[in-house]
């Protein structure tokens, strides 16, 4: 993986963008973009990853019926986090 190319995204436009994206339904059409490009895998810091996951986590609890795609947001998580609650071992296929 090329580090080198990387960017600083401001967490307000990564906000624009993510929110974009969910009001004209364009996951698919980005997650197929970005494989037709050759990125299977996002580079970032484990701090944003774990935020995010805390809130998934908080809101399925609010929300019992909250499903992606059948999976249940706490197993994700755990997945990314190896069930630790720590980042996954720094390897070339991510760990995990």
């Amino acid at each position: 993986m090329n580090i080198e190319p990387l960017a600083e995204v401001s967490v307000r436009q990564l906000s624009k963008f993510l929110k974009f994206i969910a009001q004209h339904n364009q996951w698919d059409e980005l997650e197929q973009h970005l494989r037709d490009q050759g990125c299977n895998k996002l580079l970032m810091s484990w701090e944003p990853i774990h935020a995010v996951a805390t809130i998934v986590e908080t809101k399925s609890h609010e929300l019992a019926s909250f499903r992606i795609e059948g999976e249940d947001p706490t197993t994700m998580m755990k997945c990314a986090s190896n069930g630790t609650g720590r980042p996954p071992p720094n390897t070339p296929d991510g760990g995990g």
